[in-house]
């Protein structure tokens, strides 16, 4: 699966480490919910991304990913 978080932010933007950490908790949702097998490198492919907006806010795209060769 190919995970996309796009965190909005009114400020500065964070920077990659507490991005990535602050995002732990939506991704252990998105396997608690069974939107994901698991939130390991083995099965997710995740991407962070930020972009300046007027208020704070998350957007969470899953794409499955083709697994035929």
């Amino acid at each position: 699966m190919k995970v996309v978080f796009t965190h909005y932010y009114p400020r500065q933007p964070f920077d990659t480490d507490n991005l990535i950490g602050g995002l732990k908790y939506a991704r252990d949702a998105l396997t608690q919910y069974g939107l994901i097998h698991d939130d390991s490198p083995k099965w997710i492919d995740a991407e962070y991304r930020q972009q300046k907006a007027k208020k704070y806010g998350l957007d969470i795209e899953i794409t499955e990913l083709d697994s035929s060769p």
